[in-house]
């Protein structure tokens, strides 16, 4: 039950976790690109003409000024899509993957302590979301150090 198999239209003999890593990452993909292509958008133009009337080629603008610029501003739309991933695995467990949230409902039907077993639950997520939400603000406090 773990790892069900699923027959696609195209004949894809793939599992569950297949399945579910594939729709995953297409949709941080997704978001990851909106998030990049939105820092790029925030660097002002006049940094960039400033940068080509130093002499710098188109490249070397975006390696050294462009993108630098633009990891700053997009650093945070990069945790809230972190921690949001963190949220959305446990819709994947609709096609048949134990994740947290599906194994503390498997624990509930047999204890019988629903309050205890979800509180843990909500505990391990609020655990994981605060971990990588401070390790955020401690990047982005020591790139304010730098400014």
């Amino acid at each position: 039950m773990l790892f069900n198999s699923f027959n696609s239209i195209a004949g894809l003999n793939w599992t569950a976790f297949a399945v579910g890593c594939v729709v995953l990452g297409i949709y941080c993909a997704s978001y990851c690109t909106e998030i990049i292509r939105g820092g790029v958008l925030a660097v002002p133009a006049t940094v960039i003409r400033a940068a080509r009337s130093l002499g710098l080629t188109f490249f070397q603008t975006l390696r050294h000024i462009v993108l630098p610029m633009a990891a700053r501003v997009s650093f945070p739309g990069w945790i809230n899509l972190t921690l949001g991933v963190i949220k959305d695995t446990s819709l994947v467990l609709w096609i048949g993957i134990i994740e947290l949230l599906r194994a503390s409902q498997t624990i509930v039907t047999r204890i019988q302590e629903p309050i205890l077993v979800l509180c843990i639950a909500g505990f391990i997520y609020y655990v994981m979301s605060w971990g990588v939400a401070r390790l955020g603000n401690m990047v982005e406090k020591r790139w304010q150090e730098n400014d």
